[in-house]
C-alpha cells in the first residue's frame, strides 16, 4: 500500500503559486496522481486555500480557476478530503494545547492537519518551518516539504 501523507495547505498552495519549493510540491502531487503515494487533507483545506489566494491578492478569476483545479484533484482522488469529525477536533485541541517549551502557540488550524496525520498513522507534510520546529520532537509524524524525496 502506498505511503500516506497529510498535506498542509502551505504545500498545496505551492502547486498554484510559484514560491520556494514549488517544484517539490508539484512532484508530491505528481507522485499521488501516479498512485505512488496517497494524499489526504481535512476539508479545512478549502477555506485555507481561499485565504492564501486572497491574502496574496490573486485575481478572482485565477482563484476560481485554482479552486476548480483543486476540485478536479479531489474528484480524481489525487488527494482525498476528509470531513472534520469530533475525533479530529479533539486530537487537534490536544495538539494545540501542547506545551511547546517556550516556542509559542500551536495554531488550531495546523493542529487539525497534524491530528489527522496522527489518527491515520501517517506523516504530516508542511512547508511551515515554525510549526515543524514546534512539533517535530514533541508530537512527531511531521516532515518539511523540502525533505520530501
Amino acid at each position: 500500500m502506498p505511503e500516506e501523507y497529510v498535506v498542509d495547505t502551505s504545500v498545496t498552495a505551492k502547486i498554484f503559486i510559484n514560491e520556494e519549493h514549488t517544484d517539490i510540491a508539484k512532484r508530491l502531487y505528481k507522485k499521488a496522481s501516479q498512485k505512488e503515494i496517497f494524499l489526504v487533507a481535512p476539508d479545512l483545506t478549502w477555506h485555507e486555500l481561499n485565504s492564501v489566494f486572497t491574502k496574496k491578492q490573486i485575481p478572482l478569476e485565477n482563484i476560481q480557476q485554482y479552486l476548480d483545479v483543486f476540485q478536479k484533484l479531489t474528484e480524481t482522488q489525487v488527494i482525498q478530503i476528509i470531513p472534520l469529525s469530533l475525533q479530529i477536533l479533539n486530537k487537534g485541541a490536544e495538539i494545540a494545547s501542547t506545551d511547546t517549551k517556550g516556542q509559542g502557540y500551536i495554531s488550531s488550524f495546523d493542529a487539525t492537519f497534524h491530528a489527522l496525520a496522527l489518527l491515520n498513522n501517517s506523516t504530516f507534510i508542511t512547508a511551515d518551518k515554525v510549526h515543524y520546529n514546534k512539533t517535530k520532537d514533541l508530537i512527531g509524524s511531521v516532515m518539511l516539504l523540502k525533505n520530501f524525496k
